[in-house]
């Protein structure tokens, strides 16, 4: 029989030695191939059963332990975060760069307005690094996080009972829009569209279209028979505009189809749900409209703004504080002196933005695209 190593070793035995550690070696890098692929989900790459998303978001060491940190902030939506990554590449990044922002340029100073596409440009970079960014809706589409991570979400809430005892399932948690009256585990708002929904095809392209109620809302009763909205049975048209409840614009054409958020919400009755993304391009509305949904201090303390989980927003010039003919058409509806900064704003209300994309095409960089997502007040420790 043949040896090798100076016919210290049999072949045999070296052979055999030789598979053992290759199955070591092949052992040892499945090993790693499994923990990257948890750690960094691709987002088109969807858990394989349910089994799958409840054994990492709610058992075992390998499960919640590690991941709940981010699973908490974010109301469930990042389940599959590491808790170090969270701490490390996520959360101090935002609490770094919100003590640092500049706020040299406040919103209520009437110098800010000599040059409303400047101003837009120097302010308000993104502070969250989303980890998938899609833009959704093309063309002019809307900038969303990670829309793949939805169905996650949505396949928790009807899948898992609201319980109190689970501190993750607490009254603000993600569940907290689930009841017993056959309601779908997700809402969406969608105010402005004259007659185009490529973004709530494309987005039900994305997740499904069994998830969602859906609202559309345009002031445009020609819209109503539109054959889009025919064929999905869980979108929901209504002809009505948005305005704010404080608003100083004159509604005289067809005011009784407009009313404000509040108002909607009550006549909807979704009071007491949360509203999981509210996309908003309304040419205006959205800073007349702000105080009802973001803040104000015309409210009493016990107000409860809307719970808006994601925020798909474009904004049209800025709201002037003092001359009501400065900022043109779009921003003249909303004097803002109790926040002087527009961030500092989505801020308090716990809002981190992820995405900015400046119109060149209209607006001639007056109008911005915005996304942002809420996270929970831990999130920000002692910062607000």
């Amino acid at each position: 029989m043949g040896h090798i190593l100076g016919d210290s070793i049999p072949l045999s035995v070296c052979f055999g030695l030789t598979i053992v550690s290759n199955l070591v070696v092949y052992q040892i890098s499945l090993t790693f191939l499994v923990f990257g692929v948890r750690d960094n989900v691709h987002p088109h790459q969807s858990f394989h059963s349910w089994d799958n998303v409840q054994s990492i978001t709610t058992h075992g060491d390998e499960g919640i332990h590690n991941y709940h940190l981010a699973y908490n902030h974010s109301f469930g939506f990042f389940d599959n975060i590491p808790h170090h990554k969270w701490i490390q590449d996520y959360r101090q990044p935002v609490l770094e760069k919100l003590a640092a922002v500049s706020r040299h340029s406040p919103i209520n100073d009437s110098s800010s307005f000599d040059d409303v596409s400047k101003w837009l440009y120097e302010n308000m970079d993104p502070l969250f690094v989303c980890p998938h960014v899609r833009k959704v809706g093309n063309p002019a589409g809307k900038w969303m996080c990670d829309p793949e991570r939805w169905v996650r979400v949505f396949a928790r809430r009807q899948t898992t009972p609201h319980d109190k005892s689970d501190p993750h399932t607490n009254s603000r948690s993600l569940l907290s829009s689930l009841n017993n009256n056959g309601e779908l585990p997700c809402l969406v708002y969608s105010i402005g569209s004259k007659g185009n929904f490529r973004w709530e095809e494309e987005f039900v392209k994305i997740i499904g279209d069994q998830w969602c109620e859906i609202h559309i809302f345009d002031p445009s009763p020609t819209h109503e028979s539109a054959t889009e909205l025919q064929q999905h049975p869980n979108w929901h048209y209504h002809a009505w505009g948005l305005r704010g409840t404080q608003s100083t614009k004159n509604y005289t054409r067809r005011r009784d189809s407009f009313f404000d958020f509040v108002t909607i919400r009550k006549k909807l009755g979704h009071e007491n749900r949360v509203i999981d993304i509210l996309k908003m391009d309304c040419e205006g509305c959205e800073w007349e409209s702000m105080p009802d949904w973001l803040f104000s201090d015309q409210y009493p303390a016990s107000y409860r703004f809307p719970d808006l989980r994601h925020i798909l927003l474009e904004t049209h010039s800025l709201p002037h504080p003092t001359d009501i003919r400065a900022a043109g058409n779009f921003g003249r509806l909303l004097p803002m002196p109790e926040v002087a900064f527009l961030e500092e704003a989505f801020a308090q209300r716990r809002y981190v933005l992820y995405a900015k994309e400046v119109n060149t095409h209209q607006g001639l960089g007056r109008s911005v695209e915005w996304g942002f997502i809420r996270l929970h007040k831990e999130f920000f420790g002692d910062q607000f």
